[in-house]
């Protein structure tokens, strides 16, 4: 999955002069040009951009998936399909029983609760609907370990938001794909908060 990702984005910034329609390529050469004139400033220490293209290169951690919907499938397909990970490398969680025999069906490992992916998952996808986000991660925030990394999909779910329902040293990314994901090919924006430094940063774009 070709995933290019606007990291500690400012949308208004970027936008200047690119237009809706460009196609992912040209978006983010479009991006690397704009920041590179303008933007992007090493010595600027409050504010940092960066315009990456994830790798294929293959993710020696666990993926899990609190909540199994279309989007957690897409994205979970396209790891697999472009070798990111194994298909035995993922499991998921989901109420509906036919979402969990869907993941089963593609090699991953489905289970009954949410505190079982976050317990046994490196990256955790919060892929639930935006009003159940809060409880699932409250939920999860127990077992999380200290160098989980938590993504969230979710519309509307700021990283305040995040940070508030898994704790504050959490490591937690937020990321807007949109339905090309659906197709294996997608342009989205993340933002990073908590603890997530350079290293998370290159996980999470992976």
């Amino acid at each position: 999955m070709r995933l290019f990702a606007l990291a500690r984005l400012d949308m208004q910034a970027l936008s200047r002069g690119i237009h809706t329609h460009s196609t992912p390529s040209t978006l983010a050469a479009a991006c690397r040009a704009r920041l590179a004139n303008s933007c992007y400033a090493p010595t600027h220490t409050k504010r940092r951009y960066s315009v990456l293209v994830a790798s294929t290169m293959s993710l020696n951690k666990r993926i899990g998936f609190m909540g199994s919907g279309q989007m957690a499938e897409a994205l979970a397909r396209g790891l697999i399909d472009r070798g990111v990970v194994q298909a035995s490398q993922i499991c998921c969680s989901d109420p509906a029983s036919a979402r969990k025999d869907l993941f089963r069906s593609l090699g991953c490992t489905p289970y009954d609760t949410n505190l079982e992916v976050a317990k046994n998952c490196d990256v955790v996808f919060v892929s639930v609907k935006p009003q159940y986000v809060h409880t699932v991660l409250t939920e999860a925030r127990p077992v999380l370990k200290d160098d989980s990394l938590v993504i969230s999909i979710a519309a509307g779910i700021t990283v305040a938001q995040l940070l508030e329902a898994a704790g504050p040293n959490a490591r937690v990314c937020r990321v807007m794909p949109n339905t090309p994901c659906l197709v294996g090919e997608s342009a989205a924006a993340m933002c990073l908060g908590g603890k997530v430094g350079a290293g998370w940063l290159c996980r999470a774009e992976q």
